[in-house]
């Protein structure tokens, strides 16, 4: 004779309950992970080179010396 779970109330109140919990603490988890993801501030990305190609370190005098050229 097989006899479901669902038949004990007790058992199911049990599991009714462990779901709740579980459920609980997945909203709470995505509540703290969006908190986060919103405190940080992001900074802004550099634009990249070609590939092939490098960055070039300019001197700052130089710089302003080919600026009026």
């Amino acid at each position: 004779m097989y006899i479901a779970e669902s038949s004990f109330p007790h058992l199911v109140a049990a599991n009714d309950e462990r779901l709740a919990t579980a459920l609980e603490r997945r909203r709470v988890a995505t509540e703290r992970r969006l908190e986060s993801a919103a405190a940080t501030t992001r900074r802004p990305r550099r634009a990249t080179a070609r590939w092939g190609t490098r960055h070039q370190v300019v001197d700052p005098v130089d710089a302003a010396c080919c600026a009026t050229a």
